[in-house]
């Protein structure tokens, strides 16, 4: 969970540096501005891994106050309401973070075995600040150009889709980290004039079983 936990922090940094990237100023070159936004994310994704281990103890405090963030979060009875959006969570689920640089992240939890790949499943919902002007595709393409230029990220595939009846934009890429490959279903949506990106992470062994698993979640996500 730690390093599942560790990649959804450094693609949230990926999709802040792509904010960035929009507000650039009318005097700087797209070409230009794009080589410092990849510099700086390699940099910053090189770091992250290797704080790795400096991570743990922070990451296993908030696995340990599960109950407690619940308490004071937007999970109340099984269900997760945010200010934009809402959805329903069953009992394999557990919330392992809040309100930090993502919104919220699930992990699962209802797993036998500890070494089981099924740990490394979880899901996280981000809300990413944009100008009015961006457009959907517009800051897809910018992710999978950032995915591309980095190392370590495999870019699979992207397309547009529907994700429960709104506009989306699907990018599966895979990821390694140490001795672990995960794989991942990034959905982009625009609601209004925001910005929403739904990452669902899996073990790459087990990742088709366990993308239904956070479908059977999903399909109850709607904006309110």
């Amino acid at each position: 969970m730690k390093k599942i936990l560790c990649l959804a922090l450094s693609l949230s940094m990926m999709i802040c540096l792509a904010g960035c990237g929009n507000n650039s100023s009318n005097g700087e070159s797209s070409e230009s501005s794009q080589s410092v936004q990849n510099d700086s994310l390699n940099d910053d994704v090189s770091a992250l891994e290797e704080d790795l281990s400096g991570l743990d103890e922070e990451i296993s405090d908030i696995e340990n106050e599960t109950s407690e963030v619940e308490k004071k979060s937007g999970l109340k009875d099984n269900t997760y309401t945010s200010d934009y959006y809402t959805f329903d969570i069953n009992d394999s689920w557990e919330l392992t973070d809040e309100g930090s640089t993502l919104d919220c992240t699930f992990g699962f939890a209802d797993y036998d075995d500890s070494e089981s790949n099924e740990r490394f499943t979880a899901f996280s919902v981000q809300t990413i600040p944009q100008p009015d002007d961006t457009s959907l595709k517009e800051l897809a393409e910018q992710m999978v150009n950032m995915y591309n230029d980095t190392d370590n990220y495999n870019v699979e595939s992207n397309k547009e889709t529907k994700f429960n009846d709104n506009d989306a934009y699907e990018i599966i890429l895979a990821y390694t980290n140490s001795d672990v490959t995960v794989k991942m279903r990034q959905t982009i949506l625009k609601h209004d004039k925001s910005f929403f990106a739904i990452n669902s992470v899996a073990e790459k062994s087990v990742y088709d079983d366990m993308i239904k698993k956070i479908d059977e979640v999903l399909k109850t996500f709607k904006f309110i």
